[in-house]
């Protein structure tokens, strides 16, 4: 019986299809081809059928911190090339950073398939920001209309791929201009050097309201009682550097000065799973007036407690970037990288290191006292309170 059926259904699909002039719209701006598009019919006589505008190829790996705040390219894309469809190659690690955002239409993870993914693509535009070997690389085996950016030289080193690229490349091959003499900002930096104009947009991470509440249920499992302002430490890092963030000691010092700032706020402490010990430790010494978030949490979890904080203290790091995406004010600190290329959008106060050697983009330090720790507690104290009360 279920073999009848099943004849019976193939036989139907078989006169259907000999009756059809099948057409597939790869050229529409909605196909996808795997599946059905986002008004799920077939291509023959759409009417919703739209030619995609420029197709446009962004290639940006990382890091993650880098990812999120090169989304601010997006509006100046879309006002060069009304319709585009744009396609960004990033690290799987990455990827959730792009998710929800309606200017990006394709996320293709940057793993053994890409090359075979985009070989035989055309694409009117690529923007190719990353400098190392892989992604440079791919840059030059992609087919495109114009290139734009970074690629990487018969000679294994990575070049510009435009002459309007060549400053902000040369920022990489000089302190002077990267710590001293540069004034604007990566956004700005970026959109200049892939020949697009920047009106002052920020970078965007798109939550749902799902994702936000879950990030105030971490906080009520911590103990918030839902009222109580929050601040959140951030009290890691990236390896990429030495000593972005202040040490526990350091961290303790701001505990206190934020406690003696004002009370009845709640400080979470937010990290990732190599600040687990150090996180436990700070709650433990701090007599649990700073908790413990957890640091294990997802990428987007994490996010949604990132946006759940009134004010977010943080070194040049991910939190920070997710805070400057989420409109969340921001006393962000720099010591072995420069906040030269930081922009807050009016929502935050930077903290710069007067060490000599800082600026420096070590991988390791052996100074007994690091520039992350010669920070006044207090006025980083005074200066997150004065930005949750809205004074800034």
């Amino acid at each position: 019986m279920a073999r009848t059926a099943v004849i019976l259904v193939t036989s139907e699909f078989d006169a259907l299809w000999k009756e059809t002039a099948m057409k597939f719209e790869t050229g529409c701006r909605h196909y996808i081809g795997h599946k059905p598009c986002r008004y799920g019919q077939l291509c023959e006589d759409c009417p919703n059928a739209e030619p995609a505008g420029a197709r446009v190829l962004i290639i940006k790996t990382g890091a993650l911190g880098d990812v999120l705040r090169t989304t601010s390219l997006l509006p100046a894309i879309h006002r060069a090339h009304p319709g585009a469809r744009v396609a960004w190659l990033t690290a799987p690690a990455a990827a959730p950073l792009l998710i929800g955002n309606d200017l990006v239409h394709e996320i293709l993870p940057f793993d053994h398939a890409a090359y075979p993914a985009l070989a035989p693509r055309r694409f009117d535009l690529l923007i190719s920001l990353d400098k190392e070997p892989g992604p440079a690389g791919l840059a030059e085996l992609v087919h495109a209309g114009a290139r734009r950016g970074f690629g990487l030289s018969p000679h294994g080193a990575p070049y510009p791929l435009n002459a309007a690229a060549e400053p902000f490349f040369a920022l990489g091959l000089s302190d002077e201009l990267k710590f001293e003499k540069n004034e604007k900002s990566y956004h700005q930096l970026i959109a200049e050097a892939v020949e697009l104009e920047y009106l002052g947009e920020r970078p965007a991470l798109h939550l749902t309201d799902v994702e936000r509440e879950a990030g105030r249920d971490i906080l009520r499992q911590a103990g918030w009682d839902g009222a109580q302002p929050v601040i959140g430490i951030n009290t890691g890092a990236g390896l990429e550097f030495a000593n972005k963030m202040m040490s526990t000691a350091a961290i303790l010092d701001l505990i206190d000065a934020l406690s003696a700032e004002t009370r009845g706020l709640f400080i979470a402490l937010l990290g990732g799973p190599n600040e687990t010990g150090k996180n436990n430790n700070i709650a433990r010494a701090s007599r649990l007036r700073a908790v413990n978030t957890g640091t294990g949490h997802s990428l987007r979890l994490f996010a949604g407690l990132v946006s759940q904080c009134g004010v977010v203290i943080a070194g040049d790091t991910l939190a920070m970037h997710m805070a400057i995406a989420l409109e969340r004010p921001v006393a962000a600190l720099f010591g072995p990288t420069t906040p030269r290329e930081i922009d807050l959008f009016g929502r935050g106060r930077k903290f710069m290191s007067h060490m000599d050697c800082a600026p420096c983009y070590r991988k390791s330090c052996d100074a007994r006292h690091t520039c992350m720790d010669l920070f006044s507690a207090a006025d980083i104290a005074r200066a997150a309170v004065e930005l949750l009360n809205g004074s800034d």
